[in-house]
């Protein structure tokens, strides 16, 4: 995958400043949370495209709770819908429970239980054993820090196809882990399989190089 070095460099330079956010990652992995970052913080760790403006981490169902018990002043949801508008305009439900709050002064968004709902089918993009399985391990001083199989974010960016108009980068950040990212074709069919697409999302992979 890349050059390991300049990913730990952009991890340092993320979590250099954020003393508790870096420990909390280590209490993740001594409660044996099983965890990831993905989505546009992901990026900009192995792309270096942009600063990231917050930390999206995804978490394994089974550990979300345990997740919860160590953050309680952040605000927890469960269940809680939002409409998402791809660039066609195509209004996809995703339902999730999670995490949201700051920590030193850094916004931290917390998943587990996700899933997309598209006329009446479901596509779940949770933190399953395979996906657990496959993530990038990089350190951070004494630190594991997991990076979610680039694969995974791409496959949620290709669900949600958001533009500009929403501040969002979908295609160009796919197309950037595509370009640089070795994607293992493994992986790629069985996490297809578990999460499942629909035309649109096919669309969306092949345009980006997949």
């Amino acid at each position: 995958m890349g050059n390991t070095a300049a990913v730990e460099q952009n991890i340092q330079s993320l979590l250099g400043s954020k003393p508790a956010v870096a420990a909390l990652l280590a209490d993740f992995n001594n409660h044996q949370i099983r965890w990831a970052i993905y989505a546009g913080c992901e990026t900009a760790l192995l792309v270096a495209n942009r600063v990231p403006t917050d930390i999206d981490i995804i978490v394994h169902d089974d550990d979300f709770e345990k997740t919860a018990g160590l953050l309680p002043t952040l605000r927890r949801y469960d269940d809680e819908p939002e409409i998402v508008t791809t660039t066609e305009g195509q209004k996809i439900n995703f339902v999730a429970c999670g995490l949201v709050g700051q920590l030193e002064s850094t916004e931290i968004d917390i998943m587990a239980g996700a899933a997309f709902s598209i006329d009446g089918h479901e596509f779940p993009v949770r933190l399953t054993d395979a996906a657990v399985n496959n993530r990038l391990r990089f350190r951070y001083q004494d630190t594991d820090i997991f990076l979610a199989n680039p694969f995974d974010t791409i496959l949620i960016k290709a669900f949600m196809r958001r533009g500009a108009e929403q501040n969002k980068f979908d295609k160009p950040d796919a197309e950037a882990l595509a370009k640089i990212i070795s994607i293992d074709s493994n992986y790629r069919r069985q996490r297809t399989a578990e999460v499942g697409k629909t035309p649109e999302v096919e669309r969306f992979l092949q345009e980006v190089g997949l």
